[in-house]
């Protein structure tokens, strides 16, 4: 609508769950999002808590995260969680540890209405460098 830019941009996602224990699930995440002809605003973000979106830009991002959530009482869960991202494309790869970026956090959760599955979630993650966030938000990150 107006715009001179053309580009292409795909994303796939894939989770799985793991339920084990008394309530307690595993959680695995893998993320890609790829750019063609995209201008700088619109390229391949790392989209992992602890990094701002848009911070670090590439034509391909990839990432993992696995999310250990553990039940702790009736209505509280705790996670840990870890990730990494990985930026390549236009002569970029992953073999170069500038366009790597890892994450690791902590968080707790309340569940306001268990049957509808809706939680208050408290996330603490740290990125690489300078890299953090803390996120309070309603559900889970996925």
């Amino acid at each position: 609508m107006g715009g001179d830019n053309d580009y292409d941009m795909y994303r796939a996602e894939f989770k799985y769950f793991i339920p084990h224990g008394n309530g307690n699930v595993f959680a695995l995440r893998q993320l890609n999002h790829l750019t063609s002809d995209a201008p700088t605003a619109a390229r391949a973000p790392v989209q992992l808590r602890g990094y701002k979106v848009g911070q670090y830009t590439g034509e391909y991002m990839s990432s993992i995260e696995g999310e250990e959530r553990l039940r702790l009482a009736e209505k509280w869960t705790a996670t840990i969680f870890a990730g990494v991202a990985c930026l390549y494309g236009d002569g970029v790869n992953c073999s170069d540890n500038e366009n790597v970026f890892p994450m690791g956090g902590v968080g707790v959760q309340y569940i306001l209405k268990p049957k509808e599955g809706i939680v208050v979630n408290l996330e603490y993650a740290e990125g690489e460098g300078a890299s953090y966030g803390l996120y309070l938000k309603l559900g889970y990150a996925f």
